[in-house]
């Protein structure tokens, strides 16, 4: 959007320096140009910083998954940049994704295994609960508790059977095997937080009243 725009801009400002030139420039084509002009810079500022808050998201995020060290980090602002990186995704959806956490809630721990976690949490949501479903919500509740924080992860989508449930974390397991699905995000979901966060996770869902996944990480990473 932003090159298509500088390129038209480009183009009537050709336009408008021919007419100059030549003598027969009016004042109601430079009204025009400058209204053209300030639509114009207008779009292609804006979607320069879309494209500078995304490419930031990305480097974070892309920086965070290579790293072994854990580190403090916003949660709040931390599961903006998750959504952030996940636009290209969502955005082609009707869904609605709620962010309810303290702003200066932070945590010392693995930002790249948290970008991990919820992002396969997000994607599971859009591809299995909402599957057939033209407008979902999800809601991400992030709160203190004593040493821990607790993060309440729900969606209003499909829900899952009791077997279902009872497989979630097993490896290779998966409803979509023949789209493509691999079986291991839940299995990653509950590894990264279990093991290299050093948290727990519980789900509880019904067939037609969603999924809720409560879990709970320690404030601080012990070393």
């Amino acid at each position: 959007i932003g090159v298509t725009s500088a390129t038209f801009l480009d183009e009537k400002l050709r336009d408008l320096k021919t007419a100059y030139d030549a003598g027969s420039m009016k004042k109601s084509d430079l009204d025009k140009f400058i209204l053209t002009a300030d639509e114009s810079l207008h779009s292609i500022t804006s979607n320069l910083l879309r494209a500078a808050n995304l490419i930031k998201s990305f480097k974070q995020v892309a920086v965070d998954q290579s790293s072994e060290m854990p580190r403090d980090f916003n949660v709040k602002h931390y599961l903006g940049d998750i959504l952030m990186s996940l636009r290209p995704k969502l955005k082609t959806t009707k869904h609605d994704i709620i962010i309810n956490a303290p702003d200066d809630m932070v945590i010392n721990s693995y930002p790249g295994a948290f970008m991990q976690i919820f992002s396969n949490l997000i994607m599971n949501s859009l591809i299995h609960g909402f599957e057939g479903i033209e407008k979902g919500t999800i809601t991400i509740d992030v709160k203190r508790s004593e040493d821990n924080v607790t993060i309440v992860f729900k969606d209003d989508g499909l829900g899952m059977n009791r077997d279902q449930l009872n497989r979630l974390y097993e490896p290779f397991f998966t409803t979509k095997r023949s789209s493509g699905g691999s079986g291991l995000g839940m299995n990653i979901v509950y590894n990264l937080i279990t093991r290299t966060l050093g948290g727990t996770i519980l789900a509880s869902s019904e067939e037609g009243k969603g999924t809720v996944f409560i879990i709970s990480l320690p404030l601080e990473k012990q070393k």
